[in-house]
């Protein structure tokens, strides 16, 4: 005669916590797995951004003057850097580039200006910090140049963005001898982590021909 045993209730309610356990630290695991690869993704974007607006910008800084000659029309002035020009305009580098290989005809000065909207800087758009009325946290590098003389920047393609991004907390230039060395960084708010962004940095170094 055989006797059969079945699972008493204690024993099926330590087993059911048990599965529950596992199960919460498998959800844990693959959650934790998935916001590395998002946070991952967002560092790559951010370093993709800003080598694309340095390369963008190294394209016309190399070739600006690093001497300047008052009797050429207009008169040509050496690379230069400006700070605190405003609370939005932390830094911007003024170049004019060479219109033809005769070293004798150069463009309107150009300027390459960082502008922010970001005051307090913790990456999110706040009452009072939306200057040009688009609804979005500007941080970006505009091109700036009087293409028409008129000595504003309102004419057509006298006021453009530098590349696509739009994610800068930072932009330094400095002048050392006949390199610009410039150095970005970019940060990116990431789902809820509103206290934690993701942050990345390029340094680049660019020769000067002129």
């Amino acid at each position: 005669m055989h006797s059969t045993k079945g699972f008493t209730l204690l024993e099926l309610v330590i087993v059911m916590g048990l599965l529950t356990i596992f199960g919460l630290l498998a959800l844990v695991a693959v959650s934790g797995a998935t916001e590395a690869t998002v946070l991952a993704d967002a560092k790559t974007r951010t370093q993709s951004d800003l080598r694309q607006v340095i390369l963008l910008m190294s394209d016309e800084l190399q070739l600006a003057s690093k001497t300047p000659n008052p009797a050429l029309t207009p008169p040509l002035q050496a690379v230069r850097i400006n700070r605190d020009i405003s609370p939005n305009v932390p830094v911007e580098i003024v170049f004019q580039r060479p219109l033809d290989g005769s070293g004798a005809r150069w463009s309107r000065p150009v300027r390459f200006r960082f502008f922010t909207e970001d005051i307090n800087g913790n990456a999110m758009l706040d009452p009072g910090e939306d200057i040009d009325g688009d609804g979005v946290l500007s941080r970006r590098i505009l091109r700036l140049e009087d293409i028409n003389g008129d000595g504003t920047f309102n004419g057509p393609g006298e006021t453009v963005q530098v590349g696509t991004a739009n994610n800068l907390a930072a932009v330094d230039f400095q002048l050392e001898g006949d390199r610009v060395v410039i150095t970005a960084t970019a940060n990116k708010l990431v789902g809820n982590r509103t206290d934690f962004p993701v942050t990345s940095e390029v340094t680049s170094t660019i020769y000067l021909l002129n």
